[in-house]
């Protein structure tokens, strides 16, 4: 299988040149194509510890003929302005012409973001929006070390404010990476909880941008074939982290979605899903998928998007229904272990009606089909809830 050419970003973007292939040889290729001679390979701990990122490092050098790469290591975490700017001094002192970015979402986040402050300086709050910066990004290469996020072919990095965890999404044409290297072997030794977390974002990437306001039909065709590419490979690497070609598949899936995000952005599940992973730090993946659920049936009183998500559902064998698809993504949520969830947001209950505010103020709120209010949040937080007390 080929995976499908980039699609015309929403916003103006050139999309990312896509290679498959063995990691380190890839890298080293696309650096030498960038003519650069100091480039910077920026990872974080965990997946330092697994020696991806010091093997691609040494590919480069060697194509290059220098003595060696550098590898920053960033502190692990999520991306939040602290983070980046202590990944933009790094940099600073470096002095790289690219950049190679090796990890998972929050490392190619990271990365993305660190490229705003080099470009113009300031805090990560001030190029909150979309096409802000002035000067050019450094060039980057992206390594997804995960199948979820899809970062490795967006213009966006997400990136939490200091103090109330909001999440920022800051965009710009230069912030889009020049070459992403799809390297299943790299996912393998991913942690089982991480891949499953991750893999659930990807997939309600795929079941979101279907059925967007702003969807085209090539990023409908994107989502869609994300989607049968995600649903059945997900049980399968949860069950073996060895099945190559369920990474294959996962890996690819992931980066058609997030090519489909590019051109037609999120809806209602994300706006849900972020009050609540800023305020009580549940995992984006775990949050997403526990949230969508309720938002497809929620989606299917506009009967547009009730034919897609029908038309999903019969895609992979699941009935022909947008209910039927909202059972079966309930049915794996419990298989992998993760249904019954949102009993770990003890304080949503207390906080119902801001967290409702919060949601209905999302960006992505504004794309979902149906209109995502401060009332129709409150029930479906309550229905997520409810569902979660039903499964514990």
């Amino acid at each position: 299988m080929t995976l499908g050419p980039g699609l015309p970003s929403r916003y103006g973007s050139s999309p990312a040149r896509v290679v498959e292939g063995e990691a380190s040889a890839a890298v080293a290729e696309a650096v030498a194509a960038l003519a650069s001679r100091q480039p910077v390979v920026l990872t974080d701990g965990g997946v330092a510890a697994r020696g991806a990122p010091a093997r691609v490092a040494a590919a480069v050098a060697a194509r290059l003929g220098v003595a060696e790469v550098r590898v920053h290591v960033l502190r692990d975490g999520e991306p939040d302005e602290a983070r980046v700017a202590d990944a933009a001094d790094l940099l600073r002192t470096a002095a790289p012409d690219a950049l190679v970015a090796v990890g998972g979402g929050s490392v190619l986040d990271t990365a993305k973001a660190a490229g705003f402050l080099l470009a113009d300086g300031g805090r990560m709050e001030d190029w909150w929006g979309f096409g802000r910066t002035r000067s050019p990004h450094l060039p980057l290469i992206a390594v997804p070390t995960t199948a979820g996020t899809g970062s490795e072919v967006q213009s966006f990095a997400l990136v939490s404010r200091d103090g109330d965890h909001r999440k920022m999404a800051c965009g710009a044409p230069g912030a889009m990476p020049r070459v992403a290297v799809l390297d299943p072997a790299l996912t393998a030794s991913a942690p089982r909880r991480t891949t499953i977390l991750a893999g659930l974002d990807a997939l309600v990437h795929a079941l979101e941008t279907a059925v967007t306001t702003v969807r085209t039909p090539a990023s409908a065709a994107a989502a869609a074939e994300a989607f049968a590419l995600i649903w059945p490979a997900l049980p399968r690497v949860a069950a073996d982290p060895h099945d190559l070609a369920a990474r294959t598949a996962m890996l690819r899936g992931s980066c058609r979605a997030g090519q489909a995000i590019e051109a037609s952005m999120l809806g209602a599940a994300h706006a849900l899903a972020n009050p609540v992973s800023a305020r009580w730090g549940v995992p984006h993946g775990l949050a997403v998928a526990t949230m969508a659920p309720g938002v497809i049936r929620f989606n299917a009183a506009v009967p547009e998007a009730a034919a897609t998500c029908a038309a999903l559902a019969a895609s992979v064998g699941l009935g022909a229904s947008a209910d039927a698809l909202a059972a079966a993504l309930e049915g794996l949520l419990a298989t992998l272990g993760v249904a019954g969830a949102p009993s770990a947001w003890t304080g949503l209950a207390d906080a119902l009606e801001d967290v409702s505010v919060d949601a209905a103020g999302q960006w992505t709120a504004g794309f979902n089909p149906r209109p995502l209010d401060e009332a129709a949040a409150r029930a479906l937080y309550l229905e997520a809830l409810e569902a979660a007390g039903r499964a514990l």
